[in-house]
């Protein structure tokens, strides 16, 4: 099942950077914006430098990725911070890291 996934980041993947405590990994993920209807997320917020934003985002990385909660991530031009991390599991195997982003506020 790993094999799979990592065909799947390599053909569907897009390119993105980690930045952790560490340094920086280039590495494929899987990213999908979470569209719902909540108020939590139509309703607008600004600060003094303009509107926040409040889409959430979940990102696929590959198994073995050394993130934890709180490093950001560089996709298309856009910066994301790792709010939730999970290791997903098929039997005692880690097959991918399943994690929730925020967009960072501009």
């Amino acid at each position: 099942m790993k094999q799979w996934m990592d065909r799947l980041f390599d053909k569907f993947g897009q390119h993105a950077i980690l930045y952790t405590k560490n340094g920086y990994y280039e590495l494929q993920v899987v990213f999908q914006s979470v569209n719902s209807r909540f108020w939590q997320n139509m309703e607008h917020v600004y600060s003094p430098l303009g509107r926040i934003p409040r889409g959430q985002y979940l990102c696929m990385l590959p198994a073995g990725v050394k993130a934890q909660e709180g490093d950001h991530l560089t996709l298309q031009g856009r910066e994301f911070d790792i709010r939730k991390l999970e290791n997903m599991y098929m039997g005692s195997k880690i097959i991918y890291v399943w994690g929730l982003c925020v967009e960072k506020g501009v």
